[in-house]
């Protein structure tokens, strides 16, 4: 589990350390400038002094230096540290490396060894079947050869292998030193930075202290000559406040006299208009108990006359009782008959439900078995795919770097290879199924229904986004059936949208619907294939009464594509990863373009020409060796015969001769 990255001033990155040492220097500006700002305020006057502070200068550019400070410190250490990863990283790959060309070499070494043994026990059936004593013994003495090869083969390798252990037996103790030293200058880095540090923290705050002593005694002789000022402005202030307080209670007093006289008046008024209502309500009370004594004798009417109808309902009551005595009897009888069919029905449901278990149990066990087998046949397949994909890709790797050679070497041209994403392995390759069928319901509900805002995070497949929308909602409408009364009752209430999303994510799961293969698959069957030669595909939707076909018929193929088909189980996963692996080979068994052929061809046969070239120049150096070897063993004769005695005896010397002819003389080197 990684830990959690760090921000602020304890960023890795350097831009994000000092951007938050910039920002944390502004805020403590800001609010040193309004604390200032508030002590300052005078409640008559706007003016405020806008000359900056010295000590908020001077704090500021102390805090810059110390970020400074510690951001050189920070880097100089990280140094150290980024060159021991880079170091690290260097010999994590020459390991890896070297534990590959180990692993190849016993590789090899078994080949060439279970080669020589099978060759071994093959020659003893030979031996065996030989009749003469010195035959057999050329035989063994052959087999003891082949046997002392394998054995010096082996301890070869072996001694390789303790060489280089102890080669890196040595590389480890010289990396030891390499980190201890690298750690002692990290410690010597920090301890004299933080030297450096505490000293320029000593001299930053003594002059920290004497510009705030500075301040403090500006700030004491401006507050003691702003409160003065405060003082006698307060006092003019009070005398004002004095004189009109007296001027307000006099006003007050005759507004009192004026407002009492007026209330007099109102009350007056008032009582009048009481007494005229007290009248008005005594001859409604007389109203009322005339029409009192009316209602009193039209209820004795009525009293009198459902009396008479409560005797008529007694009558009907006794006969209606009759006639239940009768209807409760016949319903004794269809129980009875009711209870009889039941428990028949129980025993044969009974039956019926053993029955199912039983082939159920089977169909389970069934089932497992086949799964079981399907399984170590995929394994057994994806490990031989996995041996012929390394092989195959060895070897297409050689020969692009052969293909790189020429080009580059030969040719002297840029060489450009093929996607390196190609040789990723499909070993154990799992066709995705398409994004979660709750994250597509979502962005086709909220869609519009315009077929211009379609997105392409809406559509599923090659069906429209709207043509989706149209269809499910058609879907939510058309299959109630499948949701529990009382959710309906809970959805009423809510919007449509949010009513549509929780419908139909009731009726995906009903459905047995995951993931966006299955809504694709799903609304194929809710629409009407377009045209083949319609441009644009116009799609349009089924009509309502074959929403129940339709869904059965989606079942049905939705059981065949999960697996639970009649039938048997259908897996259409392995069919596309099949697919993706022959495309996978037939794209690499054409990596190596025509051109580049094409492009070898004709190398090659420049080569040879040049080959051709050098064996005839080879030659000529040859002869020209030969002619300085015959040329000095002619000079060497000359020599002697123009040195000899007898030259001396003749008249005219052939060294005179050759003299006036131009020719160097005998003891003149030619």
């Amino acid at each position: 589990m990684s830990a959690t990255p760090k921000k602020g001033v304890e960023s890795e990155h350097a831009e994000e350390r000092i951007k938050a040492r910039r920002d944390r220097i502004a805020r403590r500006v800001a609010a040193t400038q309004a604390g200032v700002a508030h002590l300052e305020k005078d409640e008559d006057a706007d003016w405020v002094d806008p000359t900056p502070i010295t000590s908020n200068l001077k704090v500021e550019e102390v805090a810059e230096l110390v970020d400074i400070a510690r951001e050189d410190m920070t880097q100089k250490v990280s140094l150290v540290r980024a060159t021991a990863d880079l170091a690290d990283s260097q010999r994590r790959q020459a390991e890896e490396d070297a534990k590959s060309a180990r692993r190849a070499r016993i590789a090899e070494d078994r080949a060439a060894s279970l080669e020589a043994f099978t060759e071994i026990e093959s020659k003893w059936d030979d031996a065996l079947s030989l009749n003469g004593v010195e035959d057999l013994q050329e035989a063994l003495e052959a087999q003891k050869a082949a046997c002392g090869e394998m054995l010096r083969r082996k301890d070869t390798l072996a001694e390789d292998f303790h060489r280089a252990l102890k080669e890196k037996d040595n590389q480890y103790v010289e990396e030891q030193r390499s980190q201890a030293t690298d750690v002692q200058t990290v410690l010597t880095t920090m301890a004299s930075q933080a030297k450096a540090i505490w000293k320029d923290h000593q001299n930053q705050l003594e002059d920290l202290e004497g510009s705030f002593l500075e301040e403090r005694t500006e700030l004491l002789d401006l507050t003691k000559d702003k409160w003065t000022d405060y003082a006698d402005r307060r006092r003019t202030d009070e005398e004002i406040q004095a004189e009109g307080r007296l001027q307000g209670i006099s006003d007050h007093e005759d507004r009192m006299d004026h407002l009492r006289e007026r209330e007099a008046m109102e009350y007056n008024a008032v009582k009048a208009k009481l007494t005229n209502d007290i009248h008005q309500l005594e001859q409604q009370v007389e109203l009322m108990r005339a029409t009192y004594q009316l209602n009193s004798e039209k209820l004795d009417y009525n009293y009198q006359v459902l009396k008479k109808r409560s005797e008529e309902n007694a009558i009907t009551i006794s006969q209606q009782k009759r006639k239940i005595s009768r209807m409760q009897d016949n319903i004794n009888n269809l129980r009875l008959r009711g209870r009889k069919q039941e428990k028949d029905g129980q025993s044969e449901n009974v039956a019926l439900t053993e029955d199912f278990k039983r082939i159920a149990d089977r169909f389970k066990e069934l089932q497992k078995k086949f799964r079981h087998f399907q399984v170590a046949d995929n394994r057994q397949f994806e490990e031989v795919f996995a041996m012929n994909e390394e092989v195959g890709t060895g070897l297409v790797k050689e020969l692009l770097a052969v293909d790189k050679v020429v080009f580059e070497q030969q040719l002297g041209t840029k060489w450009t290879g093929p996607d390196e994403t190609m040789f990723s392995s499909l070993s154990g390759e799992v066709v995705a199924a398409g994004r979660p069928a709750s994250e597509v319901l979502e962005a086709v509900v909220a869609a519009p229904e315009e077929p211009e805002a379609d997105a392409a995070a809406v559509n599923v497949g090659d069906i429209p986004g709207h043509i989706v929308k149209k269809a499910l909602f058609l879907l939510a409408n058309e299959a109630e059936f499948l949701l529990e009364q009382r959710l309906l009752g809970l959805l009423a209430p809510l919007e449509e949208k949010q009513r549509y999303l929780l419908k139909l994510d009731s009726i995906f799961k009903a459905l047995g619907v995951e993931n966006e293969g299955s809504i694709h698959l799903l609304v194929g069957h809710l629409v009407v294939p377009p045209d083949e030669g319609a441009v644009p595909p116009v799609y349009e939707l089924i009509a309502p009464n074959q929403v129940n076909s339709a869904l059965k018929d989606f079942v049905e193929e939705h059981r065949r594509t999960q697996g639970l088909s009649d039938d048997g189980p259908v897996d259409d996963s392995l069919t596309l990863v099949t697919q993706h692996r022959d495309d996978y080979w037939t794209h690499l068994a054409h990596i190596h373009p025509d051109l580049h052929g094409r492009i070898w061809d004709a190398v090659h046969d420049g080569l040879e020409k040049y080959e051709e070239v050098l064996h005839k120049r080879q030659t000529a150096i040859e002869r020209a060796d030969e002619l300085e070897v015959q040329n000095a063993e002619l000079k060497q004769l000359l020599q002697q015969y123009m040195t000899s005695d007898v030259n001396k005896a003749l008249v005219i010397p052939p060294t005179a001769v050759l003299t006036q002819s131009g020719y160097p003389a005998p003891n003149e080197s030619y």
